[in-house]
């Protein structure tokens, strides 16, 4: 399974039926059997937060597919920052992924775009590791 401790992260916390801002943090620690996962924040508060309420960006890879199979279909200046992320993805040191992360949590429709919730890149990782395991299928 991957490791995801240290990787920068996304949050969009929905308490009470109401959309709080999207956060940024580290992920710090993965439960799997309880499906949660303890992000840590600039001010060093840890909060728990379900799969589905945490947001990793895609790979860079998948990213630029999507830039360039679906650029007709993207609103332009969705696709200015996406194209603006990969690009911080190239470089990717730390503080490029922080300014990804923080063109994204300014534009919902892009940040939905260009990251996949924890859930999802588990649920990938975890179909790959048992098709490796099981080549006859």
């Amino acid at each position: 399974m991957e490791n995801f401790n240290g990787t920068i992260a996304m949050v969009s916390d929905r308490s009470d039926g109401e959309s709080k801002q999207m956060q940024i943090g580290i992920i710090s620690a993965v439960d799997q059997m309880l499906g949660r996962v303890d992000i840590t924040f600039a001010t060093l508060e840890k909060e728990q937060f379900a799969f589905d309420q945490v947001h990793v960006l895609k790979d860079r890879h998948a990213l630029y597919q999507l830039l360039m199979s679906a650029s007709g279909s993207i609103p332009l200046g969705d696709f200015k920052t996406l194209f603006k992320v990969n690009m911080l993805q190239d470089r990717g040191d730390p503080s490029a992924l922080l300014d990804a992360f923080q063109l994204l949590k300014h534009s919902p429709s892009a940040a939905a775009l260009a990251t996949d919730t924890l859930g999802e890149r588990m649920h990938l990782a975890e179909n790959l590791q048992q098709a490796n395991h099981h080549p006859g299928r």
